[in-house]
């Protein structure tokens, strides 16, 4: 193994701090445990930045994902929320753009009240993070005859709503011309199952984003087999909108949770950001060449729809 730069940086500093310090055999020891932190932190972020994609955490994964392909709809299916109007309008927004596809449950917010919520920072953000922790937990705990490893789970924030017909027709008519969109494998549905297969070593899928940095070129992006619907690989805000694999679902907070200390988000989505930005991680975004509401920001099928709701989490 290469030796690498840092970690001799380091343990030169450290032993300097030993050698002008009090003999004393407990400062030795102290020391002692202080480089060798070092050193192995060293160590985990090199690799990591070496195997760029395929973070540590998805190697205990590795064989586990590739036993079985995912099982079809109905898809396990959480919106989070804690108000009923909220939570009925996006259940009715899915139902009617995706009849059948779904298996939907409410995962009530976690109150603000919350032991576990640091008060000195933004109680919604804490309170919206705590309820993605505790799903994600929740999902990674159930057993294989309820959900296998490489299902997928689909998560929602109560806002969502969903780009129709309507909309592509009158705003993206090049598309609409071409878009056989009564055919199954074309259809909605049909376009998030060729999704679904394209990110299923990534374990992850947004099929919405806001403001996405786009990390390839145009000529690597993957599309729908008619080449209409574009998959991009890219860093992604907002989080009202993500399919996760068991899998994945089960190592996410620990993959985010490792790379905190670099950064200082609160938000669950800034806190994803910024991990996929520091380990070069980039999931796919499901129609990322749609843009709606227009000047929105907003890219996908799957938006917030900002005109039914204020921003506020539910």
């Amino acid at each position: 193994m290469e030796r690498l730069p840092l970690i001799s940086n380091v343990r030169g500093i450290m032993l300097n701090i030993i050698s002008n310090s009090n003999p004393n055999r407990f400062y030795h020891l102290f020391y002692g445990i202080i480089i060798l932190t070092v050193i192995c932190l060293t160590i985990f972020l090199n690799l990591q930045n070496k195997f760029h994609n395929c973070n540590v955490f998805d190697l205990y994964n590795s064989s586990s994902r590739n036993i079985r392909n995912s099982s079809g709809p109905p898809y396990l299916a959480y919106i989070i929320s804690s108000i009923p109007a909220r939570f009925k309008f996006t259940k009715s927004n899915l139902n009617n753009a995706l009849p059948n596809y779904f298996n939907i449950k409410k995962k009530q917010s976690v109150p603000y009240n919350d032991s576990r919520i640091n008060f000195h920072s933004s109680i919604q953000f804490s309170s919206l993070l705590l309820t993605y922790v505790d799903l994600w937990n929740e999902i990674g705990a159930k057993p294989n005859a309820e959900l296998k490893e490489n299902d997928w789970i689909f998560l929602f924030e109560d806002d969502v709503n969903i780009v129709n017909i309507t909309f592509i027709e009158r705003f993206y008519q090049q598309i609409y011309a071409k878009w056989k969109y009564k055919d199954p494998q074309h259809s909605l549905k049909g376009i998030i199952e060729q999704g679904l297969k394209m990110a299923k070593d990534d374990g992850i899928l947004y099929l919405g984003a806001c403001g996405p940095t786009y990390v390839q070129n145009i000529t690597q992006v993957e599309y729908t087999a008619d080449g209409l619907f574009a998959f991009p690989r890219g860093i992604h805000f907002c989080t009202h909108a993500i399919a996760y694999t068991k899998w994945r679902a089960r190592t996410i907070w620990g993959a985010f949770a490792s790379y905190m200390f670099l950064h200082h988000e609160v938000g669950t989505d800034t806190i994803a950001r910024a991990w996929q930005l520091l380990t070069k991680t980039f999931p796919r975004l499901a129609a990322g060449n749609i843009l709606w509401p227009p000047g929105s920001g907003h890219y996908g099928f799957f938006f917030q729809d900002r005109g039914a709701f204020l921003t506020t989490i539910g």
